[in-house]
């Protein structure tokens, strides 16, 4: 879910941009869709949401879905950061 809401974010802006007749650069893009993705995460943290739970897979399966996305694509890998949830408390 979270790739899926980055990747809807870059559209949007990406949208929004060429509507306005100017188009950011692509980096412009993504850091704009992580911190929205990131205030998303964030704001559900802080009043206890836990209905935006999704599986993840683990680390290894993550690494070889984004080598095999950046082979076909053609795009750099340049960090990967696996944020955990908040554990609950007792």
């Amino acid at each position: 879910m979270g790739l899926l809401v980055a990747a809807s974010v870059v559209a949007a802006a990406s949208a929004a941009a060429s509507a306005a007749g100017n188009t950011p650069s692509p980096k412009t893009v993504v850091a704009q869709a992580q911190k929205e993705w990131l205030s998303e995460l964030d704001a559900s943290a802080r009043t206890g949401d836990r209905s935006a739970s999704f599986p993840s897979p683990s680390r290894a399966v993550l690494i070889r879905r984004l080598r095999q996305a950046q082979e076909r694509y053609g795009f750099q890998i340049i960090s990967v950061k696996l944020l955990h949830p908040a554990r609950a408390r007792q």
